[in-house]
């Protein structure tokens, strides 16, 4: 498994700086969760960011679903109660990302049910279109410094990942957006199986592999984390075009 190699030095200065560069859930986690969220989306896809509430953060920090042996734990449940789709933001929502918000709120509604099959289907395919209208758009705007060889989401994010493992091009404000694309590279990864959550193998492969409970938690995460991060960069539902 490929790791993390951020310097410290420079999570430090994000922790000091949260408020500017932050999402506002993660705001007052100290250098070494910041260091954890990276490696959960590295190794878990589990991505944090615009998680709905710090408190949920927290929580899943020590024992992130993926990892345990008991998936449909307090955890998941505590985070299935105060997920709020992306459109309860106050400020004007595109209305292609309210559709999705909508659908991600049902998708949190199944999960609250029980029925965490549905609920990983509806968050996988909210990922797929957030990704396939905005994403790919969103990720080369966000990352002008990548270079970008292949079409797919997976190559898209992999350019971006890859380009930026050591740090040297990127930004400070955009380690949130890289926070996203953590979590997203083994979400959108080719292969037969995986041991995390894959959008690709949830839509063609129909086993009890594929679909997990834990699944349904890490789905709903990110997908949530991709609208938020869509939500705060594009103006009209036609800002960004996928031109994968």
């Amino acid at each position: 498994m490929r790791s993390v190699s951020l310097p410290r030095a420079l999570l430090d200065q994000l922790a000091e700086a949260a408020a500017l560069f932050l999402p506002a859930n993660l705001s007052g986690l100290d250098t070494d969760d910041l260091f954890t969220n990276l490696d959960l989306g590295e190794d878990d896809g589990l991505c944090l960011a615009w998680a709905p509430r710090t408190e949920i953060v927290k929580t899943l920090l020590p024992s992130p679903p993926a990892r345990s042996a008991t998936p449909s734990s307090p955890n998941a449940a505590t985070t299935y109660s105060t997920t709020s789709p992306p459109a309860s933001s106050s400020s004007p929502t595109p209305n292609s990302l309210t559709g999705m918000g909508t659908i991600l709120g049902a998708a949190t509604s199944t999960a609250r049910a029980g029925f965490s099959e549905g609920a990983q289907a509806l968050a996988g395919n909210v990922l797929e279109t957030a990704m396939k209208r905005h994403g790919n758009a969103w990720i080369r705007c966000s990352f002008p410094q990548a270079t970008y060889t292949k079409g797919s989401h997976h190559g898209t994010i992999g350019s971006t990942l890859d380009d930026a493992d050591d740090w040297g091009d990127l930004t400070l404000l955009q380690f949130k957006h890289y926070l996203v694309l953590a979590g997203m590279r083994n979400a959108f990864g080719p292969g037969a199986t995986q041991d995390t959550f894959n959008r690709h193998l949830g839509a063609h492969e129909a086993s009890p592999d594929t679909y997990r409970p834990e699944f349904a938690l890490t789905a709903i995460l990110l997908a949530h984390a991709l609208l938020r991060a869509l939500h705060q960069n594009l103006e009209r539902p036609d800002a960004a075009e996928d031109d994968a």
